[in-house]
């Protein structure tokens, strides 16, 4: 005979009055399987387009980063030059003078070329955080 334990430690016996055995819908089992098939397949199909996304995403990212290379490649190249030339002075003075003209230029040079970059980890960073929303 089934008990039933109504508080631990007690087993009652079970009467036949007390058992009650839950009537199941005709056609339920069916269609929870069904329900859970189509729950399973649209999670499958979310799964898949997320990839997609991920994938596309990374390859434009990619090909953003391939186009800035080429870019700054082809600035770098086609961007004119001026000839240096060498100069030669006798008096200290002057040379001072012509040492502090050549280290402004370069600094001024740096400067431009850290601002670009700046500019370049800005945009970066936006056209990234556009992406990912």
């Amino acid at each position: 005979m089934k008990t039933l334990n109504d508080t631990p430690g007690s087993n009652t016996p079970l009467t036949g009055i007390e058992k009650h055995e839950a009537e199941v819908p005709v056609g339920l089992e069916q269609r929870l399987s069904a329900l859970i098939d189509k729950l399973e397949a649209e999670e499958a199909a979310t799964r898949q387009g997320q990839q997609k996304s991920s994938t596309r995403r990374s390859l434009w990212i990619t090909g953003m980063a391939i186009a800035a290379v080429f870019a700054a490649a082809a600035f770098i190249l086609l961007s004119p030059r001026k000839t240096g030339r060498a100069i030669e002075v006798d008096d200290p003075e002057e040379a001072r003078v012509q040492t502090e003209r050549a280290l402004t230029a370069l600094t001024t040079t740096f400067a431009k070329g850290v601002e670009g970059m700046e500019k370049a980890k800005h945009t970066t960073a936006h056209i990234i955080g556009a992406l990912n929303n």
